[in-house]
């Protein structure tokens, strides 16, 4: 179970007056989800992996969202190097607006693929078959890796696709100050890639890629043109995004961690918005993990964006400034079951808007107990 409660206190000119119940952003959710697999193959040399999950989503204005997602893969082991794999998925949408019909969003996909692969080289050929909503499309599922003979150093490259699902749910969890959407367009996602990942001695690892994605119904947020405080999600029913990310990383035992990231998405052939709106074309990222004495952890994160792009009232692009930020807590282990842990955020007390009109806190701290019922070895 999850709730959470916003404020839209985003309004200009901040001089305006509103109720504070017509201000409030409250959300409720529940989650459930079962999964198996077999730990063995059976003796017709299966294996089986079949998962359910429910959500229940709803806001404190009696909007309600049902979602239940189905997954049910299969693989047959064919001798020492080939593999068959069939999956089927299932993923149903319900939106009840309050006083308004309700509608379905469904969306249900077939995965059949043959993998080959041996000590230096993998590969993994299908097809998505997909419907959406009853429009059918027809994805490529093509992935391979070439390693060396020491395994330090793979090539990847590929060509998939695959349906990624829109809910109210999934929308508010991006940004919580929208309005309730009026339709539901799944995002059609087709990528083709090419990368390599590694290590460098016994600590360093590293990752690169470049892909070229062709996005269909990709949804962006623009400010009401009222006071903008809320946002209207609008559609984008094709955009093509260049895309490049990278991550090292250097870990001694248990004792020390470090990661560090880019993410880099330039937006291009937009035929419904000026703009991607809403979506940084820059992020930077990195996190510490750092054991100062026994049971005493230190973990720091610190990450940077430029400035995605927003829809000003007169209908001229802005750009929000970039932003960084630097977050550092303590974790202390108790018992093997119970651990205390504080965190301080926005260390320098940058100030700095993740989406238009709605400036992040300044420094805060929280802090909390943790007790997990899993014996830790």
């Amino acid at each position: 179970m999850k709730n959470e409660l916003y404020y839209k206190y985003g309004f200009q000119p901040d001089s305006l007056k509103f109720p504070k119940d017509s201000l409030r952003q409250k959300f409720l959710a529940w989650s459930g989800r079962l999964s198996f697999h077999n730990i063995n193959l059976t003796e017709y040399s299966l294996s089986y992996a079949p998962e359910i999950k429910i959500d229940v989503f709803g806001d404190e204005r009696k909007t309600n969202e049902s979602n239940t997602y189905i997954n049910l893969p299969l693989e047959k082991k064919i001798g020492e190097t080939f593999s068959a794999k069939l999956g089927i998925t299932f993923d149903l949408t319900r939106l009840k607006p309050l006083n308004k019909t309700a509608y379905n969003n469904t969306m249900y996909y077939l995965s059949p693929s043959v993998s080959y692969f041996n000590s230096m080289f993998k590969i993994d050929a299908g097809i998505r078959p997909s419907w959406d909503n009853k429009q059918f499309k027809l994805f490529p599922n093509v992935m391979a890796e070439v390693n060396t003979p020491d395994k330090r150093f793979t090539f990847m490259a590929g060509w998939i696709g695959n349906i990624r699902k829109t809910t109210y749910q999934y929308l508010a969890s991006l940004n919580p100050w929208i309005w309730v959407p009026t339709t539901l367009k799944n995002t059609w996602i087709e990528e083709r890639y090419a990368g390599f990942k590694g290590s460098l001695g016994d600590h360093f690892t590293y990752s690169t890629k470049l892909g070229f994605n062709k996005l269909s119904n990709q949804p962006l947020f623009v400010n009401d043109s009222t006071d903008g405080k809320s946002f209207h999600v609008v559609n984008e029913s094709q955009m093509k995004v260049l895309h490049f990310d990278g991550e090292i990383g250097y870990t001694l035992q248990e004792k020390l961690s470090v990661l560090a990231g880019i993410n880099v998405n330039q937006y291009t052939n937009l035929k419904d918005n000026a703009k991607a709106w809403g979506m940084p074309p820059l992020e930077l990222n990195g996190a510490l993990s750092l054991e100062i004495i026994k049971n005493l952890t230190l973990k720091s994160d610190v990450f940077a964006w430029m400035g995605p792009k927003y829809l000003k009232k007169d209908g001229s692009v802005g750009e929000l400034k970039g932003a960084f930020d630097l977050n550092a807590g303590l974790e202390f282990q108790i018992t093997k079951s119970l651990d205390v842990w504080a965190q301080f955020n926005n260390i320098l007390n940058k100030e700095y808007q993740r989406w238009n009109q709605y400036p992040v806190y300044g420094f805060n701290f929280v802090g909390g107990i943790r007790y997990s019922f899993a014996q830790k070895n």
